[in-house]
């Protein structure tokens, strides 16, 4: 037997067909902040302050420094490697 499909089934949906518009009752319940407003302003977080972590690289014996720069070319920042490098010592395990 054939599958029974029907008109109306095949229009329910349309990867091509726009999505319905955004009822008006909609858009004046749900109230989005806006950018521009103080109160938006006053409720984001404040500005963080600087952690003052430092880049000992020039600190680090020239050994470390290659050491550094070897795991800088993989992609890691070069203040958080020296800082490890410093903490840790070359020992890649850690």
């Amino acid at each position: 037997q054939k599958p029974v499909t029907s008109q109306s089934s095949l229009q329910l949906w349309n990867r091509n067909r726009p999505l319905p518009p955004i009822p008006s009752h909609a858009s004046a319940t749900t109230h989005a902040p806006n950018p521009t407003s103080d109160s938006y302003k006053s409720s984001l977080l404040p500005p963080s302050q600087p952690v003052g972590l430092t880049d000992p690289y020039h600190s680090l014996s020239q050994e470390a420094q290659t050491f550094t720069d070897s795991l800088t070319s993989m992609g890691f920042l070069r203040a958080r490697v020296a800082r490890a490098v410093a903490k840790f010592g070359q020992d890649e395990k850690e």
